[in-house]
């Protein structure tokens, strides 16, 4: 293999950075020690670009082509973004809706034994549990729309966990090499 390019990055298994290498973990090195590495990142993610810079953090981050594709969102170097874990919010589903069936008798069961969905309540019952039934001895068939009291709200509100499937791995950078010529 050829020798590495300095700023090159790549995926190591080990547990420790070899020689030449540092960990892409942000930190930030001296510009006097690593000009060469600094004339290729500058100090686009971190430090003063005075008397440091900063390495590339990759922790618990995937790594992005720069640049913009057909359809895709331009992405410029050194930005990040994402998120680990996303709440939901009603605005941010698609709109949608749900039409349960039920019959339009009057709901004279609390629980569901040998019984549907009633789309009214029962006169003098208490609306709680919202769900009422009709006692129905024949299969007969659903006619109506359900009572829209019947379908609460769900959820938690809670965040869920926004991560795709993971392996960890180490990104190294390469601090002295071969100086990366243009083309």
């Amino acid at each position: 293999m050829a020798d590495p390019f300095t700023g090159e990055i790549r995926i190591f298994a080990g547990t420790f950075a070899p020689a030449d290498w540092a960990f892409c973990n942000g930190q930030l090195i001296p510009i006097q020690q690593n000009s060469a590495l600094y004339a290729i990142l500058g100090a686009q993610y971190g430090g003063d670009g005075k008397t440091n810079f900063g390495l590339p953090n990759l922790n618990g981050m995937a790594p992005m082509h720069q640049g913009a594709g057909p359809g895709l969102t331009p992405r410029d170097m050194a930005e990040t973004g994402g998120v680990a874990s996303v709440t939901l919010a009603t605005a941010e589903m698609p709109n949608h809706t749900h039409y349960p069936q039920a019959l339009s008798a009057v709901g004279n069961q609390a629980a569901p034994g040998a019984g549907v969905w009633s789309q009214n309540f029962s006169a003098g019952r208490n609306p709680t549990p919202v769900i009422q039934y009709t006692e129905v001895t024949t299969a007969a068939p659903v006619n109506t729309t359900m009572h829209p009291l019947a379908l609460g709200v769900t959820g938690g509100s809670l965040p869920h966990n926004n991560m795709q499937p993971f392996l960890p791995l180490q990104f190294i950078i390469c601090l002295y090499g071969e100086w990366p010529s243009r083309p």
